[in-house]
């Protein structure tokens, strides 16, 4: 199974039981990140292009905030105590 396969599935999950919690927990460009790309938290849902360039960065830069940021929440979702 590939990473980002595991990541969509651990977002996914989250999704389910109460994303706002975990994002919540996340460092502030990851949660910036996630919540623009998924339109959670009353952010506009908007592309890996458009969140680079508001941000100042590049496409890659954003991926790569996105891949941490997702296998954060994995670490938190899998946690015993959630």
């Amino acid at each position: 199974v590939a990473s980002s396969d595991r990541a969509q599935a651990a977002f996914d999950k989250v999704l389910r039981i109460d994303v706002s919690r975990y994002v919540r927990m996340l460092p502030p460009l990851e949660q910036q990140v996630i919540d623009r790309m998924y339109g959670l938290n009353g952010q506009t849902r908007a592309t890996q292009q458009t969140i680079a360039a508001d941000l100042g960065t590049s496409m890659t830069g954003i991926r790569r905030i996105a891949d941490t940021a997702l296998a954060h929440l994995r670490r938190l979702i899998d946690r015993p105590d959630s």
